[in-house]
């Protein structure tokens, strides 16, 4: 197989270095940082609400958890794009291995 331009090259040699799989995430990409002040504000909200909800606990119904399942699932979610992230080392080596 010959590579002809050198965007081929780069792409080759970040498969190599992700074993193939190419959903790993790049420190400073935009739309993770859009992510991570999303989920920033969630976590406020969440720490301002649960003790709320612990001190006057409200018996209105399930309609009242949903907004806590769907602040859950978005944890989840990035839970599992924090493990799918590269990291930089104090050495400012990028970390790109999931192992």
């Amino acid at each position: 197989m010959r590579l002809e331009t050198c965007e081929e090259l780069v792409l080759e040699a970040d498969k190599e270095k992700t074993g193939g799989c190419p959903v790993i995430t790049q420190v400073g990409n935009m739309y993770k940082d859009s992510w991570d002040a999303l989920i920033s504000i969630i976590l406020m909200i969440t720490c301002t609400l649960t003790p709320i909800n612990i001190a006057f606990s409200y018996s209105e119904g399930v309609t009242s958890d949903y907004p806590d399942h769907f602040m859950d699932i978005l944890f989840l979610i990035d839970l599992i794009l924090c493990f799918n992230t590269e990291f930089v080392t104090e050495e400012f080596e990028t970390i790109r291995d999931r192992k």
